[in-house]
């Protein structure tokens, strides 16, 4: 039993140091990182587990570290010196993610697996929050009008802002369209 117990720990303390377990890893060591995992993604999330595992217990405890590393990459700010691995990891990984949105270098969900649980949730968190606010922006593929994030990775998009000057000059010269068109046939 102090076997299995020592090897779940062993799982919660991989992921805590920014790794993911080895491919060979028991169960019990497999299950430590994922309740780790588990209880980090709910308590990023602003949830509570009900009953937590020890596992869910660290994972929430290192919500903060993670809230600390995604906030950094949001302002822009290096976390390279940190000694805390979850927010260095997490600061890391947003800021790349931030950088391949804008570029439309985004991964595979096959390339994301390959990544260990704290960078996958950091990428996730991120990847969803750079389209939400390409889109609000204004960007599109110039074409289609996709989404962002309906695109794969053998799809390169063009992404075209329109300015708001732009929108504002087309829709007067629309309005005026209009206007000219309803006054020249009521007064024919």
């Amino acid at each position: 039993m102090d076997s299995l117990k020592t090897k779940y720990k062993a799982g919660i303390q991989d992921v805590a140091a920014g790794t993911s377990p080895a491919t060979t890893a028991s169960d019990a060591e497999k299950q430590g990182a994922n309740d780790y995992t588990n209880g980090s993604n709910v308590a990023v999330n602003g949830k509570t587990i009900t009953i937590p595992t020890s596992g869910n217990k660290a994972g929430e405890a290192a919500a903060g570290s993670f809230k600390k590393g995604y906030q950094d990459a949001v302002d822009g700010k290096d976390d390279s010196t940190s000694t805390d691995p979850v927010q260095k990891a997490t600061q890391e990984v947003a800021s790349q993610t931030f950088k391949g949105v804008t570029n439309s270098t985004i991964k595979t969900p096959d390339e994301i697996k390959t990544m260990n649980p704290v960078a996958q949730v950091a990428y996730q968190k991120a990847e969803q929050e750079a389209e939400a606010d390409t889109a609000k922006a204004g960007y599109t593929d110039g074409q289609s009008g996709k989404k962002l994030h309906q695109r794969t990775q053998a799809t390169r998009l063009v992404i075209v802002p329109v300015p708001m000057a732009v929108q504002r000059v087309l829709r007067i010269k629309v309005l005026f369209m209009f206007w000219f068109m309803t006054v020249a046939t009521t007064s024919c």
